[in-house]
């Protein structure tokens, strides 16, 4: 019998680095492999803002940013949708409801 294990989007978290090298020890004893390409390390300090831009799971870390960045996607999404509504000639009314609802 074989057994597969997969994880996606997984996070783990340690005090110390100490603590996040036996957790990929102990994947390597599982036979679970990490994509090193995706794999990130963040550290989260006292004195330190750099984590507030790290993304998990599409999400910023620090709340102020995740708003702001939520915040400019719809921005750009609203534009691109008053491109379609002002060119009203060329998209049929079907479709401006369509997009509206």
């Amino acid at each position: 019998m074989r057994y597969i294990n997969y994880a996606d989007d997984i996070d783990f978290i340690g005090n110390q680095s100490v603590n996040v090298k036996k957790i990929e020890e102990t994947l390597k004893v599982l036979k679970l492999k990490v994509n090193v390409d995706k794999a990130e390390h963040t550290s989260v300090r006292k004195h330190s803002e750099e984590w507030k831009t790290s993304k998990k799971v599409g999400s910023l870390l620090g709340s102020k940013e995740d708003i702001e960045h939520r915040k400019h996607l719809s921005n750009i999404a609203l534009n691109k949708m008053e491109q379609i509504w002002h060119r009203a000639d060329k998209t049929k009314q079907h479709t401006r409801v369509k997009l509206y609802t």
